[in-house]
């Protein structure tokens, strides 16, 4: 088992997480980090090293962190007004 996939159950068991297979989601977060080494000729003529980083990691979080508001995933990256 990974770090990430740990890490990722453990925010499951906390209710911080909403993921239906966290090895499959563990193996995508080393992917997105894979993506800078073979493709930065083409990203850092888009993003610096650090705001592709902050991007992925937020889109990442946003896909899989649970609104306390409404108990929903919250895809939006925006806190729920409900």
């Amino acid at each position: 088992m990974t770090i990430f996939e740990k890490l990722l159950k453990r925010g499951i068991e906390e209710g911080e997480f909403s993921i239906d297979d966290p090895e499959l989601i563990a193996h995508d977060i080393v992917v997105l980090g894979h993506a800078w080494a073979f493709r930065r000729w083409h990203l850092r003529k888009h993003w610096t090293f650090k705001t592709y980083v902050k991007e992925q990691t937020d889109a990442m979080l946003r896909t899989i962190t649970v609104d306390k508001n409404t108990g929903a995933v919250n895809r939006q990256g925006k806190e729920s007004s409900k």
